[in-house]
């Protein structure tokens, strides 16, 4: 997902800074920061960035593990 300008895009801009925030015992946490015009355009881009990480994590073989409830 890219939602640069082309004037962005010409000038090198990159897509997003990307930052490990933290990496624990079981999972890490991974954060960027995105500009949105509303709150609505801020919930179709988060949609779309959650969309997309799952799509890449499955094509490189990352798997989300669920909870195990323990009784």
């Amino acid at each position: 997902m890219d939602n640069r300008t082309e004037e962005e895009i010409t000038n090198g801009e990159n897509k997003a800074a990307v930052q490990v925030t933290e990496w624990g015992d079981y999972g890490i946490v991974i954060r960027t920061a995105i500009w949105a015009s509303d709150s609505a355009d801020a919930f179709t881009i988060q949609c779309e960035l959650n969309e997309t990480v799952k799509e890449k994590f499955d094509e490189v073989g990352i798997k989300i593990p669920t909870g195990i409830k323990l009784n």
